[in-house]
């Protein structure tokens, strides 16, 4: 009889420590279930640090399941791959933001965004190179002292949308002090002009007008008269004369042959 019931106590209370084996099993199986799905629901709000959180409690549950250490891992590669993009670490950030993708049996979501931030940081280094090429020209035409050449530069810099963004700090700043030593050697410039003072302009000598016509009177009145030629002018006195007896004779030879 005691042999009947030691069976049955015994029987009992396995049946009792196998029903809670079995009960804990499937409830750590639900916490499991929980923090995973849990997990990615963060991982959708952006939550990365409560989806870190999630995915290590799971991990703890059931350590021999896959796919929480796989969640885990690719969402700390995320969050260390936007942290170097934060810091302009672009060749770093572009790697990781990589692998993410790359993740096999990973999140989608995850997969998804870094492919996105992969395309920015493309976007990223060009622009990059586009400002860094207009800081080195506008940094020329300032040590070539064309101030004004260099602030309009500048200014298209500051016309794109895109150069105050953080990840263009560092040449936006660069700029921006730039264009104020610039403004400074123009204003500098502008108040040495001011300074200076002002020559009155002499007046232009007017050349007085000749009346032509006043000319020729002038001209014609200066002449002195011609002096005539005492040889010519004997000349023709003698030749007078001699006609004049000439013409004494013809006429007496007339008055003779009449008579």
């Amino acid at each position: 009889m005691k042999k009947i019931i030691w069976t049955i106590l015994i029987v009992l209370t396995a049946g009792l420590i196998g029903g809670y084996s079995i009960a804990h099993f499937h409830q750590r199986q639900l916490d499991f279930n929980n923090n995973i799905v849990n997990g990615k629901t963060a991982l959708e709000n952006k939550s990365y640090t409560a989806a870190e959180k999630y995915f290590s409690r799971a991990s703890q549950l059931n350590s021999g399941d896959e796919e929480a250490p796989i969640l885990l891992n690719q969402t700390k590669l995320f969050v260390k791959a936007d942290a170097e993009l934060d810091s302009n670490e672009f060749t770093g950030a572009l790697i990781d933001f990589k692998s993410v993708q790359d993740t096999k049996n990973g999140s989608q979501t995850l997969k998804q965004r870094s492919k996105q931030q992969i395309s920015l940081i493309k976007h990223i280094k060009s622009k990059y190179k586009k400002f860094n090429a207009d800081l080195k020209q506008a940094q020329k035409q300032n040590l070539a002292f064309d101030f004004y050449g260099s602030n309009a530069t500048l200014n298209k810099m500051f016309d794109d949308q895109d150069f105050n963004q953080k990840y263009y700090s560092v040449i936006y700043d660069q700029a921006k002090m730039l264009q104020q030593y610039n403004n400074d050697k123009m204003l500098a410039s502008e108040n040495a002009l001011k300074a200076q003072p002002v020559v009155p302009k002499a007046d232009k000598k007017v050349a007085p007008t000749i009346n032509k016509n006043a000319q020729k009177h002038s001209t014609v009145k200066s002449e002195a008269p011609k002096k005539e030629n005492p040889k010519s002018s004997s000349s023709e006195s003698s030749s007078q004369k001699v006609s004049s007896s000439i013409s004494q004779e013809e006429s007496k030879e007339n008055d003779s042959s009449k008579s």
